[in-house]
């Protein structure tokens, strides 16, 4: 965030330009983590999937 105070413009409505947003650092934790992030970001999906074909057997049965 401190970041971006530094970049936005005095008007009104706070703005950034294209450039200066392409500048700000963004941190990215090491691979293993984003691994882990990635595995259970995928299995929340497989319980989704999962919870709608459920309440689609439900739904068919009534």
């Amino acid at each position: 965030m401190k970041q971006v105070f530094m970049y936005r413009t005095g008007a009104a409505i706070p703005n950034i330009s294209d450039y200066d947003l392409g500048r700000i650092l963004v941190y990215l934790p090491e691979e293993k983590v984003l691994q882990e992030i990635s595995e259970k970001v995928r299995y929340s999906f497989e319980l989704r999937k999962q919870a709608k074909e459920e309440v689609e057997k439900i739904l068919v049965a009534f």
